[in-house]
């Protein structure tokens, strides 16, 4: 483990929780509805403000490996991402082919105990979707263990059940983590599709599911508030952009933000998100998750 996960584990040591109630938000009038055609509801940390960041991803130069103008992400939050379901869809991203991608999900809380590791090959460029509840049912994966409340004031009890993603790319060398905790499902989110509420109670990865099914259809990428909606929330948490040194030149600067202005770009027009379809593989031999 380099230095950087041994601060990002020990921080999440004295994560705590609110109550309840910091998660129950009612989406006001005007707000975007499951049909796409209201207003946008921004993306605003409340309960998940004091959290520290832990999403990595982007490219590889940042870690000491040059050669490639490749990148990889989750298209995950900054912090922690809330989910309200068992298994949440998880979606990703992949600027260039890549000859293998390995999936691995650990239990952040006990000891990044590994609980599925899985592979593709011959990874194309573009938006991914894991199928998470089908995948953990055919490798017998118990469902996302719940936490009693969202994260908030430090008055509730500790975000205990606390779950690692890990993207691992070969030729090139890529690397993209995320971490997911499942709350209590607020009213009137819990089998909703209604991205505005679930944007509202902070629940990024069901939101962005929802959102992922609309615009992955002809009917629903011509709706104009999910398309914004989307690229919202992807420049919200700079979810497309590489993290650089304040101390690097301009030239590495831009080329780490080109990426998330490219697919913005094509989110402007009314086409339907190609969402590969993956076919993955169980993989039972240990790897290390961290490129030296």
């Amino acid at each position: 483990m380099n230095r950087y996960w041994k601060i990002v584990v020990l921080s999440f040591a004295g994560v705590v929780v609110g109550s309840s109630s910091a998660l129950f938000a009612e989406p006001p009038k005007g707000d975007a509805k499951a049909d796409g055609n209201s207003e946008l509801v921004p993306w605003v940390r409340k309960a998940t403000k004091d959290l520290p960041k832990n999403r990595t991803g982007g490219n590889p130069a940042q870690k000491g490996i040059a050669g490639t103008d490749a990148s990889l992400f989750f298209v995950a939050p900054k912090t922690t991402g809330l989910t309200a379901r068992e298994w949440p869809d998880v979606y990703w991203y992949i600027s260039h082919p890549s000859k293998r991608v390995t999936f691995t999900l650990l239990r952040a809380d006990q000891r990044n105990k590994t609980l599925l590791r899985l592979e593709i090959k011959d990874v194309q460029p573009g938006f991914h979707k894991i199928d998470l509840a089908r995948e953990a049912k055919a490798h017998n994966v118990p469902p996302l263990e719940a936490n009693v409340a969202g994260a908030g004031n430090n008055d509730g009890p500790p975000l205990r059940a606390l779950y690692r993603m890990a993207l691992k790319g070969e030729e090139p060398k890529l690397l993209a983590t995320a971490y997911i905790a499942r709350v209590k499902a607020p009213p009137g989110t819990e089998g909703s599709s209604d991205y505005g509420l679930q944007i509202r109670n902070e629940l990024w990865y069901d939101a962005v599911d929802s959102l992922a099914d609309q615009l992955s259809t002809p009917a629903g990428a011509k709706k104009d508030a999910p398309r914004k909606q989307f690229s919202a929330l992807l420049q919200a948490e700079d979810v497309l952009r590489s993290d650089v040194s304040e101390t690097a030149n301009d030239d590495v600067k831009r080329a780490a933000r080109s990426e998330e202005d490219k697919v913005i770009g094509k989110l402007s027009v009314p086409d339907p998100i190609d969402l590969q379809s993956d076919k993955w593989e169980a993989k039972s031999v240990p790897d290390p998750i961290d490129l030296n």
